[in-house]
């Protein structure tokens, strides 16, 4: 199978507001016979963008019809929502926890007015300086399995991650490890 992509980028200036709308067209030629005609195409994406570089719209066919994604910023222009998560951010802007859309419904401003929030996918945690200290995400089948993420700095520079596996047995780098299963990892720079 051959694969062609195309992109188009169009610049549209109103007297009031402008957008930038790029589109991507994805071709397959799966019968190799160098055509890339009608019943090929594998996908085709189009995103509009406002004037302060966000994405406001992206749509994506897959050969059943286009599929039109929302996307949601609050009053500080950061992304809530898109079509699948819901981000929320701590005091400072900083991205916190990541959860599963869900049923959530959002206002013009970003703010939640209905629904209920599917699973949490990640949170974060920084130091006094900002940096990224911690993650957390689930692991596994099981909602109680959570892999941990520690980050150690030499100054602004990151040094060491440190992972927590649930699901490691025999404990990660060198055998040893927490008791009851689960191990922990060190990779450096």
């Amino acid at each position: 199978m051959a694969l062609r992509c195309t992109w188009a980028v169009f610049l549209v200036l109103l007297a009031t507001s402008g957008f930038l709308h790029a589109s991507r067209v994805e071709e397959s030629d799966d019968d190799l016979d160098g055509e890339y005609g009608a019943g090929e195409l594998a996908v085709a994406q189009a995103h509009a963008a406002d004037l302060r570089n966000r994405l406001t719209e992206v749509e994506t066919d897959t050969g059943g019809g286009p599929s039109a994604e929302a996307i949601v910023y609050d009053l500080a222009g950061s992304l809530v929502a898109d079509d699948l998560y819901w981000y929320q951010y701590d005091a400072f802007n900083r991205l916190a926890c990541v959860r599963l859309k869900g049923t959530l419904e959002f206002d013009a401003d970003g703010r939640v007015t209905g629904g209920a929030p599917g699973a949490w996918r990640a949170h974060f945690a920084y130091d006094g300086l900002g940096r990224l200290i911690s993650k957390q995400v689930p692991w596994g089948a099981h909602a109680s399995d959570v892999r941990w993420c520690w980050y150690y700095y030499d100054g602004v520079r990151r040094i060491a991650e440190v992972f927590r596996d649930p699901l490691m047995v025999g404990g990660g780098i060198g055998g040893g490890g927490p008791p009851g299963g689960g191990g922990y990892s060190t990779y450096t720079d």
